[in-house]
């Protein structure tokens, strides 16, 4: 069984000032779920149809430490239950953060394999985590700038918690830009380094983002649906490592610390995910195949699998395709209709050989 097809829909750009901070980072991304219409002007209403609400945690001086997303009401049950926060501050420390773990020191950890990874604290860093099994959504948010009473404790008082992965440094912040997608069940946002010359990007999917195609419990949550993350976890990691260029890889998780982050969460558990790796690694390595003879673009599904022995098919990604050389935050057009947009390592093609599209109208 098939889940209901993601709509994504792009939400104005967040250019961010030459001095900004993770601060001003927070409030843009804060800013960005405020929007009364999407980026090609369709009307948007936070909290009904598909459009995601946003709360944000801020210091008795009015600087921002955390913002933490939800589902619209239209959403199912399990979606409704399940959040993104963004969280960092310009900080030497952050008492109690709970950040990413593979192992035994983190708020979640890993099902399978052996690996021992983590994400460690970076000052002035943008960091993201995703939550599930929240019982009231953002009502639950207990946490101070992001963290819980414990290193290993949720910023919510229900649920479980990823833990948080590093997303940008402290050099993304000036002059960056934040573009965010938002569907049903889904998030997605291209975050761009100020500091790059190439506008190299790093990249974020967040929510319900699979489809195993299966009604069995073992397989899906109660909506069917598998939730979970993927992040490219910059400085030391990528656009989702060689997104459009080596073997192009999606989604990936890596093998060292502070690398990228793609998990699943175990169906029915806030505690356990799947590490995921993906079910179809494009080795060709040129733009070419993605095109027909006529010239016309296609678009290849995205799966995942478990990274670890056995090594089970996790699902499909949600309206996510591989699809040819592009541009990071193009949106792509036929007939003058909008079809979906674009995640890419850099905001000009380079080497790239081939983007991510989201599938969407608006």
């Amino acid at each position: 069984m098939a889940l209901a097809a993601l709509d994504w829909k792009r939400l104005s750009t967040q250019t961010l000032g030459g001095s900004a901070t993770v601060a001003d980072t927070l409030d843009a991304i804060y800013t960005a779920f405020q929007a009364t219409s999407y980026n090609n002007g369709d009307a948007r209403s936070a909290g009904n149809v598909q459009a995601w609400t946003a709360a944000r945690q801020q210091t008795g001086g009015g600087v921002t430490t955390a913002v933490y997303c939800f589902p619209a009401s239209a959403a199912s049950a399990v979606s409704r239950k399940s959040g993104v926060v963004f969280a960092g501050q310009d900080a030497a420390s952050i008492s109690n953060f709970p950040l990413f773990d593979m192992y035994n020191s983190g708020p979640a950890t890993r099902k399978l394999g052996s690996e021992t990874w983590n994400h460690d604290y970076l000052q002035n860093c943008l960091f993201v985590g995703h939550a599930m099994g929240v019982t009231n959504g953002a009502s639950d948010y207990d946490g101070t700038g992001g963290a819980g009473s414990s290193a290993t404790d949720s910023p919510f008082s229900t649920g479980g918690f990823t833990g948080y992965s590093r997303f940008g440094d402290e050099g993304f912040h000036g002059s960056g830009k934040v573009i965010l997608y938002e569907s049903l069940d889904a998030i997605a946002m291209i975050f761009v380094d100020g500091s790059s010359v190439q506008y190299e990007t790093s990249l974020f999917i967040g929510g319900g983002i699979l489809d195993p195609g299966s009604t069995d419990s073992a397989d899906g949550e109660a909506d069917y649906g598998r939730y979970g993350m993927s992040c490219s976890s910059t400085p030391t990691g990528g656009s989702f490592s060689t997104l459009g260029t080596g073997d192009g890889i999606f989604p990936y998780s890596g093998a060292n610390n502070n690398q990228e982050v793609a998990v699943s969460w175990v169906p029915g558990s806030t505690t356990e995910f799947n590490v995921l790796y993906p079910g179809t690694i494009h080795k060709n390595r040129s733009p070419g195949s993605f095109n027909l003879p006529s010239g016309k673009a296609v678009k290849i599904p995205t799966y995942a699998i478990e990274k670890n022995n056995p090594y089970t098919f996790i699902g499909r990604f949600r309206e996510v395709y591989m699809f040819q050389k592009a541009n990071a935050a193009n949106t792509v057009s036929v007939s003058s209709n909008i079809v979906g947009h674009t995640l890419a390592d850099t905001l000009s093609p380079g080497t790239t050989q081939f983007s991510l599209l989201l599938d969407g109208s608006s």
